[in-house]
């Protein structure tokens, strides 16, 4: 689904969403092109979402890599179905 290299559960994903699955996409087209360029520079994009929260939430992950691979920098972004962002947090891993 667009540009996501790993979408957790996307069969259960789009069951979830029924009809709204078209408005979800452009949400998170919405989320996608708000980011800098240099954020998506040799980066992982992950979709999920956690159905234990109530409402639901829509998880984008940012993983950031090295040159060999190794997630340096993780940026989730955490939001409504509607687009309503509810965190933004960066975690930085310096092994």
């Amino acid at each position: 689904m667009l540009f996501f290299n790993k979408i957790y559960n996307e069969e259960l994903l789009k069951k979830h969403l029924k009809n709204d699955f078209e408005n979800f996409k452009q949400v998170l087209l919405g989320f996608i092109v708000r980011l800098n360029y240099s954020e998506l520079y040799n980066t992982e994009l992950v979709l999920n979402y956690n159905t234990s929260k109530t409402p639901i939430t829509y998880s984008i992950l940012i993983l950031r890599k090295d040159k060999d691979g190794q997630v340096i920098n993780e940026r989730v972004l955490d939001f409504t179905k509607s687009g309503k962002l509810i965190s933004d947090e960066t975690y930085d891993y310096n092994f």
